[in-house]
């Protein structure tokens, strides 16, 4: 009887929280249609609507090799500052966005209710491998994102 009602406890009390932070980025991972879910646990933000920092994981569950993409950025008066975006292949194995003019992360649009963001956006970038968190990177070993992205999040 113990078991049962701890592990109703522990629905009643978890639950709640996560069902409201949940995220899709949608678009293109190598000119292939791809659909990538947000991992709540591991997304948050700071802050409200106008102003904050808000950090996003997202699955690419071994789509073209790949396991996160990692999007975070400062949100400042509707746009996003300072981004920083990864592509998780292994853990020595990372791919960083070129920062050149096909580079694109975009916020269409954020609104808060109670303690949750909910975060509208567009991004696009070329990102090259890196071995060594994005000191050196190899272009000729890419992966070209493009797509839209909408996440409710929760607090840090």
């Amino acid at each position: 009887m113990l078991k049962w009602l701890s592990l109703i406890l522990v629905l009643v009390l978890v639950t709640p929280v996560y069902a409201e932070e949940t995220g899709t980025l949608t678009g293109s991972l190598d000119n292939e249609n791809t659909v990538l879910d947000l991992i709540a646990s591991q997304s948050d933000h700071r802050g409200d609507e106008n102003f904050g920092s808000v950090s996003m994981v997202f699955s690419a569950d071994g789509a073209a090799g790949l396991k996160m993409l990692f999007i975070g950025f400062e949100w400042r008066d509707g746009s996003a500052a300072v981004p920083d975006i990864r592509i998780v292949a292994d853990d020595r194995s990372m791919y960083f966005p070129r920062e050149d003019e096909d580079f694109l992360l975009e916020i269409d649009g954020a609104s808060k209710s109670g303690e949750f963001l909910t975060v509208k956006g567009r991004l696009r970038f070329i990102a090259d491998h890196s071995k060594d968190f994005g000191r050196t990177r190899d272009p000729s070993n890419s992966h070209t994102l493009e797509g839209s992205f909408e996440a409710t999040i929760g607090p840090v």
